[in-house]
């Protein structure tokens, strides 16, 4: 899915802080794994544009 909202706005839309996430980027690959508790205290990921996101075997997958 195509979206225009940056990690931070994503991540704050999460329902359950604890959950696993991802944000992966195009060279780098995982450039983040964890929760979204832990994704909201990483300011340099949060006016990055996600791309697309995707869940997958119950990770949240942000790609930038």
């Amino acid at each position: 899915m195509n979206s225009d909202v940056t990690v931070s706005e994503l991540a704050a839309m999460a329902a359950d802080n604890e959950k696993r996430c991802q944000v992966w980027h195009p060279v780098q690959g995982v450039i983040f794994d964890g929760t979204f508790d832990e994704l909201d205290r990483r300011h340099y990921l949060a006016d990055k544009t996600v791309d697309n996101f995707s869940i997958e075997d119950g990770v949240f997958i942000m790609n930038i």
